[in-house]
């Protein structure tokens, strides 16, 4: 939201055709004009007329309106658009808020006409600046489009003849999911600590880290073993924790496996602990805590 620059109280005018100002409801359409200049902010006296008339309407009278966006002519002409876009969202996000029901908003009744319907001979003009609310009698929705054609299946294949395969017998074009890298971040925090590993330490416990889970497929039947650990540690300090003799300390440990017949990827990336404090506390939190490590 652009609250742009200050052009005084918001206004409001009814459609000549519809109701005068004085009669809450119904009307057919409303302007809400006087935005501020390069803003999309609805002012205090366009929420009083939203409230008092467009939201008592549509729920009472179960009414969809269309909502219309514009811009005054100074300036670029594309930027417009995009601002007379922003004005038709604020006012539409408003009665989403006032708890307007959505299929009374519907989006392909949102539009934005930046300058194109300015009738003025000035290049600003705050009745340029505002949102068109109009209310649609006889609305009837887009319909849906249609589902696409499907081709019918295939007749399934004939038979075979079973060979007597030794078990467990190879399930053709079978692949299940399988963990390639599973990675797991511990966190301590050491506490009057002379810097030679003598002080007192609180471990946070192992945490698994499911975003740095790399998963593969592998045909069915397989089998799995540990190709590989790998470890790393960072420490980090601020200046208050060096002048109290604490520091923290991260450690990980990720594991990859490999698996006969391979899977899909093969292998993952080699993973390092962040080089930011605040990084390693992120994934450390992102992860659930476990019991105890897989090995």
């Amino acid at each position: 939201m652009a609250k742009g620059k200050e052009t005084g109280k918001g206004l409001v005018t009814v459609d000549d055709d519809s109701q005068s100002l004085t009669t809450p409801f119904p009307v057919k359409t409303i302007l809400f004009h006087n935005f501020n200049f390069d803003g999309d902010e609805l002012k205090s006296e366009h929420k009083q007329e939203l409230d008092k008339r467009v939201v008592k309407q549509i729920i009472e009278k179960r009414q969809v309106v269309r909502i219309t966006g514009h811009a005054s002519k100074q300036g670029d002409a594309h930027y417009n658009m995009e601002l007379s876009r922003r004005r038709a969202i604020a006012v539409r996000d408003y009665l989403l808020k006032k708890g307007v029901p959505p299929e009374f908003l519907p989006l392909d009744e949102l539009r934005a006409r930046g300058e194109e319907d300015s009738k003025s001979r000035f290049e600003d003009d705050e009745l340029d600046r505002g949102v068109t609310v109009e209310f649609v009698t006889n609305f009837k929705p887009k319909p849906s489009p249609p589902k696409p054609k499907q081709d019918p299946l295939p007749p399934p294949p004939d038979t075979l003849i079973k060979p007597p395969f030794k078990y467990p017998m190879p399930v053709p074009n079978m692949m299940r999911l399988v963990v390639v890298r599973e990675v797991f971040i511990n966190h301590r925090l050491h506490a009057k600590d002379p810097g030679e590993h003598k002080g007192e330490s609180t471990v946070s416990g192992w945490s698994r880290i499911d975003s740095l889970t790399v998963l593969g497929q592998a045909p069915v039947p397989f089998e799995r073993e540990l190709d590989h650990t790998q470890v790393d540690q960072k420490f980090f300090i601020n200046p208050i924790q060096f002048l109290s003799g604490q520091r923290e300390q991260f450690d990980s440990i990720a594991y990859y496996y490999k698996y006969d017949p391979a899977s899909l990827p093969s292998s993952a990336a080699p993973f390092e602990l962040p080089q930011d404090s605040r990084a390693c506390h992120l994934l450390y939190d992102s992860g659930t805590l476990v019991d105890q490590l897989p090995r």
